[in-house]
């Protein structure tokens, strides 16, 4: 539904004119803010929490080959603490910052093998544990 002004207020569906985005969710004058789901033309879709127009709150942002992040989102990043799960079988689990593995995590390989220990530019440092199976 829309205000006096114009604008989109409560929930809707709405389909941009490039075709490439469709949203459905809570509009709060005109700014897309609560919950929603937002489809992507790649075929990814973000399914969470809206805070004016920006995709920042807790989330999960999936793509078309199987992998799944859900955790923390800030200005359309991952930022905070989350779970990526990849398609190839590896999981980690810890802090990002602007979508790079930041600080503490931990990272278990699909062949077995588990990294836990501190990630600096989306690797790991050095400092942790290496384990093997």
């Amino acid at each position: 539904e829309r205000q006096e002004d114009g604008k989109r207020h409560g929930r809707g569906t709405f389909k941009y004119p490039n075709k490439y985005f469709e949203f459905t969710g809570d509009y709060v004058n005109g700014l897309k803010h609560g919950k929603g789901v937002l489809k992507l033309g790649d075929g990814s879709l973000y399914e969470g929490e809206f805070q004016e127009n920006e995709i920042t709150g807790v989330g999960v942002r999936t793509w078309p080959d199987g992998s799944r992040y859900q955790g923390d989102f800030l200005e359309g990043e991952r930022t905070g603490t989350g779970t990526l799960f990849l398609a190839n079988g590896d999981k980690f689990t810890g802090q990002w910052d602007q979508n790079s593995k930041e600080g503490e995590g931990r990272w278990v390989y699909a062949n077995g093998d588990v990294f836990e220990g501190v990630f600096e530019g989306n690797h790991p440092n050095g400092l942790g544990v290496h384990e093997t199976p």
